[in-house]
């Protein structure tokens, strides 16, 4: 004789099944709610979390002579700027007055054409302005003397944090100064725009193509995914020796 009790089992079985057809339905209706009545405010939460399709500019490529020789390359240069605004929110400005004589000592060290009085006026101006941009030195500068500025106190930090940024720039340069000059060519300043020479004859091939990046934000950090790659021309040119001579 079977000790199955249909009695004492079945009831127990049809609350257990009860129950979780009861928390599937639950489930499928908060899917629908947040799908139809939620729609709007969560496709604007997406929007907060991703920056899609930003442009990258690529770095202009270089021109060889027959032989390898570097004729003409492109290094970076820097402005830098505090935000003087994002240093008050982040608590950060108590640090930056108390660190004041040791920054400006350091810039002075850099920048010699500035004494360490004339900086922390200019410094202390910008803080009590409030200012966004504010360049802390007006001129470019190349990428060793961008690092020495980074080690200083608060400039080390990240931007979102310390205030610290920087405006990027490709600057021209050609090794062999005014050799070949005219065949080689050269650009309007900063505007990256070819004047004359080959820089104007390949300017398409050496300007290359813009990438395309989404961001999106993991944990309260972005992330950067190419989504089109670079094309960094890199173009060997074969120079005549009687352009050479000029």
């Amino acid at each position: 004789m079977s000790k199955f009790n249909n009695k004492k089992v079945l009831p127990r079985y049809v609350i257990i099944a009860s129950f979780m057809t009861l928390v599937a339905l639950a489930v499928l209706g908060k899917s629908a709610y947040i799908m139809l009545v939620q729609k709007d405010y969560w496709l604007e939460v997406a929007s907060k979390q991703k920056n899609d399709s930003l442009p990258i500019r690529p770095t202009r490529g270089n021109i060889l002579s027959a032989n390898g020789e570097l004729m003409a390359s492109s290094l970076p240069e820097f402005k830098i700027y505090m935000d003087f605004v994002t240093l008050k929110e982040t608590g950060k400005d108590t640090a930056f007055v108390d660190s004041i004589d040791y920054i400006c000592k350091g810039l002075g060290e850099i920048f010699p054409e500035k004494t360490v009085g004339e900086f922390k006026e200019y410094l202390l101006k910008g803080l009590k302005e409030q200012r966004r941009h504010y360049p802390i030195w007006k001129y470019r500068i190349d990428y060793n003397t961008y690092k020495d500025v980074k080690k200083l106190p608060i400039f080390k930090l990240n931007k979102n944090k310390g205030g610290f940024h920087v405006e990027e720039f490709n600057a021209r340069r050609r090794p062999f100064g005014s050799l070949a000059q005219r065949t080689v060519g050269d650009l309007y300043g900063a505007k990256d725009i070819a004047r004359c020479g080959l820089e104007m004859s390949f300017d398409s091939i050496l300007r290359g193509t813009n990438g395309v990046e989404n961001r999106r934000k993991v944990r309260n950090k972005f992330l950067s995914i190419t989504e089109t790659l670079l094309l960094t021309a890199r173009i060997l040119l074969q120079l005549l020796m009687s352009a050479c001579k000029t």
